[in-house]
């Protein structure tokens, strides 16, 4: 038998929950050195350990909606107008339907910071029901953007922080609620190596500073409200009915297979077959990976990453380092002065 160098190094090897004999194979399999290959998996390890996000449930206005009239109003919404923005997070298809924003024109998509009072819309004028469950339950002089978002079944989303249109840096500048008005199992937010199903009615408090991604795994649309309030009135101050809020309202992190390090093993050997034309499917393919199994959703990136490098092309290797950054990596203001606006991504 050869003395490989990278048997040697690999029997050294100590990490929780990888064999030594498993991880051997594999480094010697992939052709990389022990010491990438360690701090690779062992990242992954850690990391889906993280239970850190800031998202909790509120309580829920389930008993402040009239089940008639929100179907009803569930049906006239695909009658609507609806604009598309920011297709560049997403695989698949959604519409976005604004409520109130800045300017009150129903092709205002933009999430931006404003002076002022927001402006209903006339979609949010004709959709009577939930424009009076909004109003006598919240304080809406201090919102500042209200939408619908509909995913169609089929979404996924690219695991990302919120930010500011024409920003550069991550930062709270909105307290933003989702309220699910139709969903169904199959519906998911992964939120770092967390996952949860947002119920129907119930008042989620969003974090998007938090790696995030939403999915539609169902076959059926998803219908959530999102509302962003000024991020400096506190959040008990938002509510004009409080009698929605359950302090104790439970919370439960959905159920999926523990990650392996022959799922890395399989993730990264895409570098195979990756090219400029399918590299937003690759970046799909590994994106979808926290739905299934536990682990950080922003280590997609750093798989990408790797993937990228893997192939040999620089092209996919510079792009796949820009994608990272465009959807996780904006975390500062140091970099955000450095850098100024950040034009928005095309994978093509």
């Amino acid at each position: 038998m050869i003395d490989h160098p990278l048997r040697k190094a690999c029997d050294k090897l100590d990490i929780e929950g990888v064999s030594t004999d498993s991880f051997r194979r594999t480094a010697l399999t992939l052709k990389v050195s022990s010491k990438k290959y360690k701090r690779m998996v062992s990242q992954t390890i850690a990391q889906t350990k993280i239970a850190e996000s800031g998202i909790q449930i509120l309580g829920s206005v389930l008993d402040k909606f009239n089940q008639k009239d929100i179907e009803k109003e569930i049906q006239k919404i695909d009658t609507l107008p609806s604009v598309f923005p920011y297709p560049e997070y997403i695989v698949g298809h959604r519409t976005m339907y604004p409520l109130w924003n800045q300017s009150g024109d129903i092709n205002d998509a933009n999430i931006c910071h404003y002076e002022g009072i927001s402006k209903i819309t006339r979609i949010g004028t004709e959709l009577s029901h939930i424009r009076e469950v909004l109003t006598n339950t919240f304080y809406l002089e201090h919102l500042k953007v209200a939408r619908i978002n509909k995913h169609f079944s089929g979404l996924f989303g690219f695991a990302h922080r919120d930010y500011s249109d024409n920003q550069a840096k991550t930062e709270s500048f909105y307290t933003r609620i989702h309220i699910p008005i139709k969903t169904q199992m199959g519906c998911w937010h992964a939120y770092n190596s967390e996952l949860y199903h947002m119920d129907y009615g119930e008042i989620w408090l969003h974090d998007g500073s938090i790696v995030h991604a939403p999915c539609n795994f169902s076959s059926e649309t998803r219908l959530h409200i999102l509302l962003d309030f000024d991020y400096e009135v506190p959040l008990e101050n938002l509510f004009r009915d409080k009698s929605v809020l359950s302090p104790s309202y439970p919370i439960d992190e959905a159920n999926r297979d523990t990650f392996h390090e022959k799922d890395l093993e399989q993730i990264l050997r895409l570098s195979e077959i990756v090219n400029s034309y399918n590299f937003k499917d690759i970046a799909g393919i590994v994106g979808k990976v926290p739905f299934k199994k536990k682990v950080n959703c922003a280590l997609s990136y750093d798989w990408l990453i790797e993937i990228a490098k893997r192939s040999g092309n620089a092209e996919l290797i510079e792009k796949s380092k820009m994608v990272k950054f465009f959807f996780v990596g904006r975390t500062n203001s140091a970099t955000a002065s450095k850098l100024g606006t950040v034009p928005q991504f095309r994978f093509f």
